[in-house]
């Protein structure tokens, strides 16, 4: 059964309590994403479940997704991004201690798990949503093939070249008639 996504949440409990949460954010509760985007078309759906996994390690699960509005940087007009995103995280008790990191030693973290290290505080359980959506970012947003204004305005199709730059002479022509003469 789900909840409605606490404010606060101490993962500690929520793992020991099998606590899961699923519903919507809206991009104005995700001010990061709000940031890093042009809008959003629609909220954030999101299902989210904090458990113990087959080797007994406190895990995050869940998917979120969002429609998005990004600047196509081909030719600077929106373009919709759906952004997917699973939530796969191993909590890892974060300390004080003697090794580099700070963490108790655990069972081995599943190879499709990321770690987060936590400490005994309530964490906000939508930062670990944003965090997500953002990872889910496409590092250069572009229109499909066909759909860009960019490539329309031109002319150009990303198969045919230029017929400018196809009737330039090479500048290195020169050099391959004295290489075949030497």
């Amino acid at each position: 059964m789900s909840a409605p996504l606490p404010q606060k949440l101490d993962p500690w409990r929520a793992v020991h309590l099998g606590a899961a949460f699923a519903g919507s954010a809206t991009l104005a509760q995700l001010p990061r994403l709000a940031a890093a985007v042009a809008g959003a078309d629609g909220p954030a759906q999101y299902a989210l479940r904090f458990e113990r996994d087959e080797a007994r390690q406190a895990v995050a699960l869940g998917q979120v997704s969002m429609a998005v509005r990004l600047i196509c940087q081909r030719c600077l007009k929106d373009v919709v991004y759906r952004l997917e995103a699973p939530i796969a995280l191993a909590l890892v008790r974060a300390t004080t201690g003697a090794d580099g990191l700070g963490l108790v030693q655990t069972p081995e973290v599943a190879d499709h798990l990321d770690t987060l290290p936590l400490g005994e505080e309530p964490i906000n359980p939508l930062d670990l949503i944003e965090d997500e959506l953002l990872l889910a970012l496409p590092l250069v947003p572009m229109h499909g093939v066909g759909e860009c204004q960019a490539a329309l305005s031109s002319g150009l199709t990303e198969n045919a070249p230029a017929t400018e730059a196809a009737a330039r002479v090479n500048p290195f022509a020169v050099l391959a008639t004295l290489k075949s003469k030497g």
